[in-house]
């Protein structure tokens, strides 16, 4: 198992400390972080955190499917 930190999640979602907080608490479906008992840091499931990307690209690409939206 790969595990990546908060600035791994941070630059992998292309997103901001606090937009991580919001979709912790907010977003049921987002990887919960894991405390490993041998560190401090908090981490994540690499695996975990990329499924969670490509289903919401997938919710994405079926929201601008329904709309005709073109990119």
């Amino acid at each position: 198992m790969e595990f990546l930190n908060m600035n791994d999640v941070l630059k992998k979602l292309n997103i901001s400390k606090s937009f991580l907080y919001k979709l912790l608490k907010n977003d049921d479906s987002f990887p919960k972080p894991i405390k490993l008992s041998n560190r401090r840091n908090t981490v994540f499931n690499k695996d975990d955190i990329e499924y969670w990307m490509s289903s919401k690209f997938t919710q994405l690409d079926l929201f601008k499917h329904h709309h005709g939206i073109m990119v």
